[in-house]
């Protein structure tokens, strides 16, 4: 058990573990993406998408990920 801590400022609405099994995406109601490492716990990478809180995040065979706003707006990245 790993406790990730920091990288959202409101509740986490989505986690997705990425293909490779090495890191953890999660999206929040606070706009914010975050990729973590899964061995150390660490922020890899931290995202604002906009005010718009997240609602779902998903990974593709090639790492890149695609994120759903509250807005309907889907973001690639």
């Amino acid at each position: 058990i790993r406790t990730l801590k920091g990288g959202h400022g409101k509740p986490v609405s989505s986690l997705k573990l990425s293909p490779d099994q090495t890191q953890l995406a999660s999206v929040a109601g606070d706009g914010n993406l975050c990729v973590w490492n899964v061995n150390n716990g660490e922020l890899v990478s931290q995202i604002s998408l906009g005010p718009a809180g997240l609602n779902e995040v998903a990974w593709s065979l090639n790492h890149r990920l695609a994120v759903v706003g509250d807005n309907g707006q889907v973001h690639l990245i």
